[in-house]
């Protein structure tokens, strides 16, 4: 793995930039609608082509923008098993949103979330110098709360949006989680 590609490691996974070759697991993540019910994917397309998804929603994943950007989680052995996404940072304010996914369904409630998720948070806070962290959680997903809980987020409101309800939940960054 090239050095600049490595961004946090952890005790059960890592966290590294995307790869080209990360299309066909992403892939068929955006595909599986277990994974989907827990999000709020208005541009969902179940029927999409693998060349379509590479082109017109993978291909923005391989670029971080100052805006925003993905990272896979993958597991020591190194299998890609999921991604977490920051996005919306507002450099002014120190603030950004993230969310998180298992592809790896068999991998679910195993405490892969809950390390991506607290080494996201370390690189948010310092690589980016980011202050306050949110995350806008269904209202179904119950799972999702319990995990930004666990890491210390709480909840701070409610919002919708199109035919969604969300959870809205803040974190603010203390000290740096490694």
């Amino acid at each position: 793995m090239f050095e600049q590609e490595f961004v946090r490691r952890g005790a059960k996974c890592y966290l590294r930039r995307v790869r080209p070759e990360d299309a066909e697991h992403f892939f068929r993540w955006y595909c599986d609608g277990r994974i989907q019910e827990h999000l709020a994917n208005p541009w969902w397309n179940p029927r999409i082509d693998f060349d379509a998804y590479r082109l017109f929603r993978f291909s923005l994943y391989l670029e971080p923008s100052e805006f925003s950007g993905v990272l896979t989680i993958c597991s020591l052995e190194g299998e890609p098993i999921g991604l977490v996404n920051y996005f919306d940072i507002d450099d002014q304010n120190k603030v950004c949103e993230v969310g998180i996914i298992i592809g790896e369904v068999r991998l679910w409630r195993q405490g892969y979330a809950l390390e991506a998720l607290r080494l996201l948070i370390g690189f948010l806070s310092r690589e980016h110098g980011i202050l306050s962290i949110q995350a806008r959680i269904l209202e179904e997903n119950v799972a999702s709360q319990k995990l930004f809980t666990k890491v210390g987020f709480v909840q701070t409101g409610t919002s919708r949006e199109q035919d969604f309800a969300f959870l809205d939940y803040q974190y603010s960054v203390m000290s740096p989680i490694s």
